[in-house]
């Protein structure tokens, strides 16, 4: 659609709003592929060793803002379509984590969340953030898309693959956005979990993290 775009353009004078939404279209696009890049470097890093974990103050709050905010540009989303909630004993403290990491958790999740849940035109997308004790927190995204088949939980970390059920034909990605986030947390010494009634069912997805300095997978 990218290239569709930019020969309309190139070939007809277009209205202020047709220009806007053209305009929109490639950006969309534009972010979409440079996903796509980045999963691809960041899978090569990780299978190489060539990714260092960091463990550094990290402010929950402000890293769930700036990835939500992505997201709803991305998909040209409304306030309303991604819901977040935040029950932390202190909001404005820093837990000890990988922020470029944590960064990648949270947007492979809420980017397949509202994938498939049929972008734009989806139901509500939940994020929830939670203190689980004094020394984890939990991440929840939680969606009411296409489901996962329950012969596919066990795969949907694997490198590769994609969720195979009705209504997912039309949906891009790479394969590796799950596998990348199952790396990702477990160097950070937490876990990560999906659950899901199956077909049309919608699917939630359950990182724990930890919250101190000293708690990262080697």
């Amino acid at each position: 659609s990218l290239r569709l775009a930019l020969d309309t353009m190139g070939m007809r004078e277009l209205t202020a709003g047709e220009r806007t939404r053209f305009v929109m279209m490639m950006t969309r696009d534009v972010d979409r592929l440079q996903a796509f890049i980045e999963h691809v470097l960041e899978a090569g890093r990780l299978e190489h060793g060539r990714r260092e974990i960091l463990s550094e103050p990290v402010s929950v709050v402000e890293t769930v803002d700036r990835v939500v905010d992505i997201i709803r540009n991305r998909y040209d989303l409304g306030q309303e379509q991604i819901g977040v909630r935040l029950d932390l004993s202190e909001p404005s403290e820093s837990i000890y984590s990988d922020p470029m990491a944590l960064d990648i958790i949270l947007l492979n999740l809420l980017d397949n969340a509202v994938k498939y849940s049929g972008g734009a035109a989806s139901a509500p997308v939940l994020l929830e953030v939670s203190q689980v004790d004094g020394s984890q927190i939990e991440i929840l995204v939680q969606d009411n898309g296409v489901g996962i088949p329950r012969k596919q939980l066990k795969k949907i970390f694997r490198r590769f693959h994609r969720i195979q059920a009705p209504g997912t034909d039309g949906v891009q990605g790479t394969g590796l956005g799950l596998y990348v986030v199952q790396f990702l947390v477990r160097r950070l010494g937490g876990r990560v979990t999906a659950s899901s009634e199956g077909e049309n069912q919608g699917s939630v997805f359950r990182v724990q993290l930890p919250v101190a300095r000293g708690l990262l997978a080697k």
